[in-house]
């Protein structure tokens, strides 16, 4: 678990980013990381769920390494880059795909919580 400090008090459940993408939500100054999360995330502008670190989502032609957004039907803004598809489990009926998460590292000294946004 990463500890964030900041200047000033920050609200619960925000979300965190880096000059990448989302890497969690703000919880009592620690970062909760994205593969943590329940999110509404999309692909190729298809939505699908996240959930346990995978992604459950309708049965398509996904490739390794497309990129895997939020869908801003949660409480997170929509359009923020959580990762990339690592690995595609096609379902046995065609109806849903089991997807794993090459989920964005944090890699960076500096983060931003995003305290407003529409």
């Amino acid at each position: 678990a990463y500890f964030i400090e900041t200047s000033s008090e920050v609200q619960n459940n925000l979300p965190v980013i880096n000059n990448i993408g989302l890497i969690g939500l703000y919880s009592n100054s620690y970062l909760v990381p994205t593969s943590s999360l329940n999110l509404s995330v999309k692909i190729n502008n298809i939505n699908g769920s996240l959930k346990n670190g995978t992604i459950l989502i309708s049965h398509n032609n996904y490739a390794i390494g497309d990129k895997i957004y939020t869908t801003g039907l949660t409480n997170i803004p929509g359009d923020l880059l959580i990762g990339t598809v690592k690995k595609i489990i096609p379902s046995s009926n065609n109806l849903e795909d089991t997807i794993t998460v090459d989920f964005i590292k944090n890699n960076s000294h500096y983060i931003g919580i995003l305290t407003s946004y529409a």
